[in-house]
């Protein structure tokens, strides 16, 4: 039997490779990815703050804009993260009241 099987194959119950701890704390993104992230977060913002009117073609590109957004800062230190979240908050209400305004 042992004639038909590959050498390239691994042993089943052999040892496997190593796996990452799944809990630990993610590496730290480098600084160069990091400036490419504050650089499209600022004009993301930027252009909502610019924004007259919805800045989207429908609510699901608004949706996705706002994940989008929301994973960048993810990426970020808190101290810096949070600011950027909460303008974006603010602005993102202000513009999503110009596509469905309020009843009066």
């Amino acid at each position: 039997m042992s004639s038909l099987r590959r050498s390239a194959q691994p042993d089943l119950f052999g040892p496997g490779p190593v796996t990452p701890d799944l809990f630990s704390e993610p590496d730290a993104p480098d600084s160069a990815l990091l400036a490419r992230h504050r650089l499209e977060l600022a004009a993301s913002l930027a252009a909502l703050r610019e924004a007259t009117a919805y800045p989207w073609a429908d609510l699901t590109t608004g949706a996705l804009a706002e994940l989008r957004f929301l994973s960048l800062t993810g990426m970020l230190p808190p101290a810096e993260r949070a600011p950027l979240r909460e303008a974006h908050a603010v602005e993102l209400d202000r513009v999503n009241a110009l596509w469905c305004p309020s009843p009066r």
